[in-house]
């Protein structure tokens, strides 16, 4: 289960967080001393490792689960399609004008241009600074919300037949495409 819900024509955060598969392998890759001394400050159990991965996840959940922080995640979700009109609007900042042309927008400019976003509005949040995981498990989180919400934006199945509004613009979604391979002509045409 995602933590991005599609309500009608937007996302939405569910206001809980389902521990992804890709929290074990990160938590594996990356964090093997840290688990070591939070399994050592939590439990002597066999099983320290286990044990220390659900000690950060539940930290990394209790603390979603946070009024202003839940507050700031629903509102960083609805505001994916606004971050995704901004980065339109590079290629063409006029508003007024309903030309009918069709933008091919790339998802590593719109995503990464979000995670900024995010990053900057949870850099406020005393609970998640405090995060025993530190960076690396905010730097997980960031990335995980973002791929979520990419993967929300794609299960919308947006098309010219079911365009997907961004925001209170003219702008629409009209199609999405995971295996669309960038080069550097299609970027010089």
């Amino acid at each position: 289960m995602s933590w991005i819900a599609i309500a009608g024509k937007t996302l939405e955060f569910r206001g809980q967080l389902i521990q992804p598969r890709s929290f074990q392998d990160w938590a594996d890759k990356q964090l093997q001393q840290n688990i070591e001394e939070i399994a050592r400050e939590e439990t002597n159990l066999f099983f320290k490792r286990r044990a220390a991965k659900k000690s950060l996840w539940n930290e990394l959940e209790l603390a979603a689960n946070q009024p202003a922080l839940r507050a700031a995640l629903r509102k960083l979700a609805t505001d994916y399609f606004t971050t995704l009109r901004k980065v339109a609007g590079i290629f063409d900042p006029s508003s007024y004008v309903f030309d009918s042309k069709t933008y091919v927008i790339p998802r590593f400019l719109v995503n990464p241009c979000h995670r900024g976003i995010l990053e900057t509005a949870l850099s406020r949040s005393n609970e998640f600074q405090r995060l025993r995981g530190g960076p690396s498990l905010q730097s997980y989180f960031y990335d995980e919300f973002i791929r979520q919400l990419d993967e929300a934006l794609i299960d919308m199945k947006p098309a010219t037949n079911n365009p997907v509004k961004l925001d209170d613009s003219t702008w629409y979604v009209v199609g999405t495409d995971r295996n669309y391979k960038w080069s550097i002509g299609h970027l010089e045409q």
